[in-house]
């Protein structure tokens, strides 16, 4: 494979791979949606301010938040940074510093995007905001 086509797969990939991520949150929002009958905001726990502050999760809550937010980040993060060290190790002999450098600053930026989704899908599904 030619440098330019492998450097596009290193480069395209951990965009691919937070798209798959965003999509099973997706997914997995709208199949509790189904099942509990609740809506996006609040569809794991509700969060209360009078009398006191704090947190109540619905029926099931704990299993939604886990598989609508936590799995799937936990997922494509590890996903990403094993793809960022095969990408570094892959290409060590091929390249210059400087790829390296930009290489590890798109998976950052691509980390931190994906990462602002999922934070979103957590507070939504939490129903931090009241």
């Amino acid at each position: 494979m030619n440098p330019h086509a492998r450097a596009l797969v290193w480069f395209l990939a951990p965009v691919a791979f937070a798209l798959l991520g965003a999509a099973w949150m997706y997914a997995a929002v709208v199949h509790y949606e189904r099942l509990t009958g609740r809506e996006f905001y609040g569809l794991a726990a509700q969060h209360y301010s009078v009398p006191d502050w704090k947190m109540v999760y619905h029926p099931g809550g704990e299993a939604i938040e886990r598989w609508t937010a936590n799995v799937p980040t936990s997922a494509i993060l590890v996903t990403l940074v094993l793809l960022l060290v095969v990408a570094i190790l892959g290409e060590w002999r091929r390249r210059r510093a400087a790829w390296f450098v930009v290489c590890v600053v798109w998976y950052g930026i691509v980390a931190a995007a994906f990462l602002a989704v999922a934070f979103w899908v957590s507070i939504n599904v939490t129903g931090v905001f009241i």
